[in-house]
């Protein structure tokens, strides 16, 4: 699904935003997704299961997440490690977002996917992901990932205003919002 090649999906954004030109086209400059668990910071063994699941997915190697400084509340020790996270561009990024659109997110059962607090900051939406045994590269092995809760999606945007976030989105056959600006 290569979206900003395509000519019709320029043409509707061209009439629907009142771009002047084809730079002025919203598009998805990157996708990052965190995953940090309780288990981890209390085990350094457990941190081996989320990268190797984020490698899965995405086919590189993820980032380790490191405590900045000490908190005695929370039993952290400076540079210890708190999860993963990894960036995806160009080719891994459609690849990611094709299955995240087309099998993923049909089968969740939650409504609505997306509120207003998660469309709160201009180009960035944010999706909370409970649902992480749902990708087709996991679902194989299960008993390895079924301790993982979760992970936050961030999807960054060079849209200026909350419609054409919203068109966007929606144009990648993202599940429709509550409410259409």
């Amino acid at each position: 699904m290569k979206h900003s090649s395509s000519s019709l999906f320029c043409r509707d954004f061209l009439l629907k935003v009142n771009a002047r030109n084809s730079f002025e086209i919203p598009q998805l400059s990157h996708i990052s997704i965190n995953l940090t668990s309780r288990y981890i910071v209390a085990e350094k063994k457990h941190s081996l299961f989320p990268m190797v699941s984020l490698s899965l997915l995405s086919g590189q190697h993820p980032k380790l997440l490191r405590a900045k400084k000490s908190v005695a509340g929370f039993k952290l020790k400076k540079n210890s490690i708190l999860g993963c996270k990894l960036t995806l561009r160009r080719v891994k990024m459609t690849s990611f977002l094709d299955t995240l659109a087309l099998v993923v997110l049909p089968q969740i059962k939650r409504d609505p996917l997306f509120s207003e607090r998660t469309l709160s900051e201009p180009g960035v939406l944010q999706l909370g992901f409970t649902e992480f045994l749902f990708f087709p590269e996991l679902e194989k092995n299960f008993e390895l990932f079924e301790m993982m809760r979760g992970c936050s999606i961030q999807f960054h945007t060079t849209t200026k205003a909350d419609f054409e976030k919203k068109l966007l989105f929606t144009s990648y056959n993202f599940p429709a919002y509550q409410r259409m600006a």
